[in-house]
């Protein structure tokens, strides 16, 4: 093979290598950081509504409880309901409508300790990152059930799958290109 070949093969590979992991790195970054963007909006959110729920929520002489109106949390693109330890609804958005977040053993046995936890569900075929979070009147700091804070990941799903296709052309034309050069070149 001759050298002209070999050093045009050689710097196409090492540009196609180059291109491909700063790709890849640049997609994980993203795909990363707008993840941990929707946790820390679903997190600060259901501290919010957490927060109030246990500054606000009255407690009437019949043993009825009133909570404060979740809507005000809420928007098109969040979702929240409160849900007691043993899983069932209390209140809800309105936002979503005749639909739930699953309320999974593990997830009801995390809330129970106290702690809080991520999860992703698929609802009508949309993922969904949810949040939940205990609710915990104290002292005895007793877990009386768990907010629930979600947000559809499909916004995030259609901003990636562009970007992946983007960085995925960008890196075959770029080594189509450096053959071609480096052959003319060499």
């Amino acid at each position: 093979m001759p050298i002209r070949i070999r050093l045009t093969l050689v710097y196409t590979f090492l540009l196609g290598v180059m291109l491909l992991a700063f790709s890849m790195l640049l997609y994980m970054v993203l795909s990363f950081s707008l993840r941990d963007q929707v946790d820390r909006n679903l997190k600060d959110r259901a501290l919010q509504v957490g927060t109030q729920i246990e500054e606000e929520t009255v407690v009437m002489e019949t043993g009825k409880v009133v909570l404060p109106p979740l809507n005000v949390f809420s928007s098109p693109s969040i979702f929240i309901q409160v849900i007691r330890p043993d899983g069932t609804l209390v209140t809800a958005t309105g936002n979503l409508g005749g639909q739930r977040f699953p309320y999974s053993a593990e997830i009801a046995a995390i809330n129970r300790q106290g702690q809080a936890i991520f999860k992703t569900v698929t609802i009508e075929n949309t993922p969904v990152r949810v949040y939940s979070a205990p609710i915990i009147i104290g002292p005895p700091n007793h877990v009386v059930g768990a907010v629930q804070v979600g947000q559809s990941m499909k916004v995030i799903e259609t901003t990636l799958r562009p970007m992946l296709l983007s960085l995925t052309g960008g890196t075959a034309i770029g080594t189509v290109i450096s053959a071609l050069v480096g052959a003319l070149l060499a």
